[in-house]
């Protein structure tokens, strides 16, 4: 249905971050060849660490942007975890070095880096930024509706159980450090059901539940979710 295509050597992704609003992440994407499998293999750009700010530039306008197919990996993974995932470019691209450097979307976002180097526009205000993550998200739902629904494979379910107290050092030892969800981006402190992985991982139980469907995943250390344990509570006013 849609045409395949690797990525390309480097792209931009705009991620939420808990400092200053949104940002982008420069990425590498490296082509591998392996067992009659054409993938590539994603990191973070070393460049990026020189590079705090970039030219961003807009793409004309179309009536429809196009979707692509690929497989992926993060760097950090073995090729047992390459998935396919569809990719498509959004309003804006960066140019460094005369070079263009595209701004893509994704269907699933499971190989990209979780640390990684912000890198902003010249003269982007947090305003503008927020404005332009709100306008990516509006492309991503449209993008979305085109792709096939895939059914997720289902992991057998496994007991899993923490102690009362052991749920609330968890949580309060997060609202101590001023942790936000790295799904939602929402302080742990404003979070009234919690989300907790057998890897002991913290997020907005609904975003988790959402995200186990599409990645099965753990967010932060790609361990397989099986089971959420979900932890309530009444917020102080």
């Amino acid at each position: 249905m849609f045409e395949s295509r690797l990525l390309p050597p480097s792209f931009a992704v705009l991620r939420p971050t808990s400092l200053g609003g949104p940002s982008y992440q420069l990425c590498t994407a490296r082509e591998i060849i392996e067992d009659n499998r054409v993938f590539t293999v994603i990191d973070n750009d070393p460049l990026a660490m020189e590079t705090q700010y970039l030219h961003r530039q807009s793409y004309p306008e179309v009536y429809e942007i196009p979707i692509y197919e690929t497989h992926v990996r993060n760097v950090a993974q073995t090729n047992d975890c390459i998935r396919k995932v569809y990719y498509w470019n959004t309003f804006h691209y960066f140019i460094r070095d005369s070079v263009e450097i595209p701004i893509l979307g994704f269907s699933r976002r499971f190989f990209l880096c979780q640390g990684f180097m912000r890198v902003l526009p010249y003269g982007g205000t947090s305003g503008e930024m927020t404005e332009t993550r709100e306008r990516y998200e509006q492309l991503e739902t449209f993008q979305k509706l085109r792709i096939p629904r895939e059914t997720p494979s289902r992991l057998p379910s496994t007991i899993f159980e923490l102690p009362p107290f052991v749920q609330d050092l968890i949580v309060r030892d997060l609202e101590s450090r001023s942790e936000c969800c790295p799904i939602t981006m929402t302080p742990y402190t404003q979070i009234q059901r919690i989300g907790i992985t057998q890897c002991c991982h913290c997020f907005e139980y609904n975003a988790l539940r959402r995200w186990k469907e599409e990645e099965g995943t753990c967010p932060l250390c790609r361990s397989p979710i099986t089971l959420i344990l979900e932890k309530s509570r009444v917020l102080s006013e």
